[in-house]
This record gives C-alpha cells, sequence and structure tokens, in this order.
C-alpha cells in the first residue's frame, strides 16, 4: 500500500492508502466536457465504484454519491448531473414522476411561506423556475440500485474487450477498444500514448487532501508589510478546509500516467496538459500552483521567446540589441515538472535516519570522533529538514563534510557507506 507523504497526513489522512490501477485510455475520449467526463471516471475507480484496470466487474463496490461529490469539492446535485450525462435513465424517475415531484415540493413550500410571505414568516415564497433539463451525452456504464443502498455501478461494455493487464502489441490497442465498446465518436482510436495504466495512490483521491493557494507574499505582492506575513503566518501557502478540487486531482493523475512518479520529472507543455484533459491552458496553471503550494510537485518554468518590437528578432530573456523584455510571447518551451514526495527531507525521513546513525554509536570506539560526526548530522538534519533534497544527496554531502573535518576515511565509510540497503 502506497505510503501518504508525511506533510500531508497532518490533514487527515491515514498514513497508508490502498492504490488503484488507472488505464490511459479515458484520454482518448473526444466528446463534449472532456474534463467532467475524467473526473467521474477517475473517482469512481478510485473509490472502488468502477472495475479498476484488469480487474473482473465483480470487484466493483457500492459508493454513495455523497461520499465521491465531497471528494471532488462539488454540490452532491452537480454530481449527479454529470453522472445523468454519461448514463442509462434507471427508470424511477421518468420525466412525468420529476414534474410531479417539483410541483408537490414548491406546493409544500407554499404551504409553510403562508398566503403573505415576508420576513418572519416560516421560509420564502416558492420561485417558478424551470426544471433543469440534463442533456445525455452518451450510457458509458450502467446504473442499479437497491431499496436504501447506494447505487451500483459497471461499464457498458462487454467483458470480452475491456483491456487487460497483459503486455499489449499496438501503442492504440485500448483505445481502440474503447471506440468499438462505445462508439467510434466517442474516442480517437489513433491516439497513441494511452495504451497504458499506472498505480494511482488513494491518498489523491482522498477527500481530506486539501485546497491551498501559494500566498501573495510569495509574488513580492506584500513590500509595505515588513516582517512575518500575517496571511500565511510565513508559511508561503494557504490551507483551506475545503478539498482540492476535481480538476486539481485530474491534473497529478494525468502527470502520474505519464510516467512522473517513475521518473521522478516529466517536460511537458502546458497546452499539452490542457488539450489531454479537455482545459484551458490558465486553468492548468492554476492548479499547478495548487500543487505546487501542497508540495506534490514543483514546476520549473521553460524559456519564454520574445518578439522585440523595434529591432524584429525574437529573443529569450532579453532583447540583445535595445535590452528590452516586454515584447509579445511568440513560444513558451516545455516546463519541468518535478514529483516532490521522493524528493523532500520530511520530518519521518529525518528521524529515521536519525536513529539510524544513533544505532552505530557503539561501532565507533573514539567516543570523540563520533561526537564530531554526531554534530556535523545535527546540523545538516537541521538545515536540510523540510526542504528538496533526496536521502542519497544527504549521505554525500555528509561524506563531503566529513572529510573536510579530517576524519578517517573508514569511519565515514560505517556512518555511511556507498551502498545502502
Amino acid at each position: 500500500m502506497p505510503k501518504t507523504p508525511h506533510y500531508l497526513q497532518q490533514h487527515g489522512i491515514p498514513e497508508h492508502t490502498s492504490s488503484r490501477k488507472l488505464p490511459a485510455f479515458w484520454l482518448g475520449y473526444c466528446g463534449e466536457s472532456k474534463k467532467e467526463f475524467l473526473s467521474l471516471i477517475w473517482v469512481m475507480t478510485m473509490v472502488g465504484a468502477l472495475e479498476e484496470y484488469g480487474a473482473d466487474s465483480s470487484h466493483i463496490r457500492r459508493r454513495s454519491q455523497e461520499y465521491m461529490a465531497l471528494i471532488l469539492g462539488i454540490d452532491r446535485s452537480t454530481f449527479n448531473r454529470r453522472l445523468a450525462k454519461y448514463s442509462f435513465p434507471d427508470g424511477r424517475w421518468s420525466d412525468e414522476r420529476l414534474c410531479r415531484h417539483s410541483e408537490l415540493k414548491r406546493a409544500e413550500a407554499a404551504k409553510r411561506a403562508g398566503p403573505e410571505a415576508g420576513p418572519g414568516n416560516s421560509g420564502p415564497a416558492p420561485q417558478r423556475r424551470a426544471r433543469r433539463q440534463i442533456k445525455r451525452v452518451h450510457a458509458f456504464f450502467h446504473k442499479n440500485a437497491s431499496f436504501g443502498q447506494a447505487q451500483l455501478y459497471s461499464l457498458n461494455m462487454s467483458q470480452k474487450l475491456k483491456p487487460k493487464l497483459e503486455k499489449k502489441a499496438g501503442k492504440t490497442t485500448n483505445v481502440e477498444l474503447a471506440a468499438a465498446a462505445f462508439g467510434e465518436q466517442w474516442f480517437d482510436r489513433t491516439m497513441d500514448g494511452v495504451n497504458n495504466w499506472k498505480d494511482v495512490p488513494g491518498w489523491i483521491w482522498h477527500p481530506n487532501l486539501p485546497d491551498a493557494d501559494k500566498c501573495s507574499c510569495q509574488a513580492g505582492q506584500m513590500g509595505l508589510h515588513p516582517g512575518e506575513c500575517q496571511k500565511c503566518k510565513g508559511t508561503g501557502t494557504i490551507i483551506y478546509k475545503d478539498p482540492l478540487p476535481d480538476y486539481g486531482r485530474n491534473l497529478i493523475t494525468f502527470l502520474l500516467l505519464k510516467g512522473l512518479k517513475q521518473r521522478g520529472s516529466l517536460v511537458i507543455t502546458q497546452e499539452a496538459i490542457a488539450k489531454a484533459l479537455g482545459m484551458d491552458v490558465n486553468t492548468v496553471a492554476k492548479y499547478e500552483d495548487k500543487l505546487e503550494a501542497l508540495m506534490i510537485i514543483r514546476c520549473i518554468p521553460g524559456a519564454v521567446h520574445r518578439d522585440c518590437l523595434n529591432c524584429a528578432i525574437n529573443y529569450v530573456d532579453h532583447c540583445p540589441k535595445c535590452g528590452s523584455n516586454s515584447g509579445p510571447i511568440t513560444r513558451r518551451d516545455p516546463h519541468k515538472i518535478l514529483w516532490l514526495p521522493d524528493r523532500l527531507m520530511d520530518e519521518e525521513i529525518v528521524q529515521r535516519e536519525w536513529n539510524r546513525f544513533n544505532a552505530l554509536r557503539e561501532k565507533i570506539r573514539d567516543r570523540e570522533i563520533f561526537k564530531r560526526a554526531e554534530r556535523i548530522e545535527v546540523a545538516l538534519l537541521k538545515e536540510w529538514r523540510g526542504h528538496e533534497h533526496s536521502l542519497e544527496a544527504f549521505w554525500n554531502e555528509m561524506r563531503r563534510r566529513l572529510a573536510a573535518e579530517n576524519l578517517n576515511k573508514s569511519v565515514i565509510d560505517v556512518l555511511f557507506p556507498f551502498f545502502r540497503e
């Protein structure tokens, strides 16, 4: 089971959460409202309402719409409308029944309000509003609800067509199966790069993963207020009580499907991300900032190319002739995204390293030499705690500092060997 980063456990996320195998072929969907479609499919898969990649349909569980709406940070009624757009009607609520129910509730509201609705009465006067119609896009899954139970869902897809875990020969095999199952107009069967699957940690789709923003003081907008920022208390981040919105979870899931965790980094343009997820580029940038504030990713911007209006040449940073740096942007190079949970010296890593170091105390006979190494260890742990450094880099830096203190190489090799288990 994947482990939740230590700095996110403080928000109420369990230390260990189950991962789910998510397929990338859903990215081949080319219908309307793609970002809503992906958030719906992915949250249902992550909570077990739909079978995970390669699993049998008997593994699904009943999950309430209220719980899934909470994870997405939307209202339950909004989740129900999304659900209705991409599923078969269950037959229990026909248009006639909906109209009768609407009129009944309107009459009950009018009765509570009384003949002269106003301040001090039992409630507001009912409003004569047309009932919202739901445009059904396509039925991608079935719904089946028993009395007093949450819905049970299943993909509207033959078991023979469902992708398996075995390795496929073609780069477009899975998306071709999706096109055959749901219709050629809903999936681009020529799209490559979506034939894979990845294990997505459950903490990414946990309802306690909070919404966050970088504080305005990080952009240099607090110049008139010297000292510690009162909005973020010097942390540079503002954490909200609400869960991270659905499109932020879509973004990090997409990056994981592209191999961010396995490779440690990913080089891609915001335009490519926006096209894959059905978002605007500004929306991608917004949720990248949120994920950076949560210390899940870090973005290193690519070079920005501009046209000089005075010299009619293209430049990066500033014009080599006139020094201008305010021309119109013509192109942005791909930016680099780093996976931070494996790169941070958090409290847990620091404590584990300190325990390991202390366990070697008896192996160093010269107590004075060990105390010298201990002082250097403590200083570097305090200096690097909470910053972006790997444990391997910490060991290398400790070897360098101990060697600078003229400690015997045999002692250094005992405390910080070249190869760890």
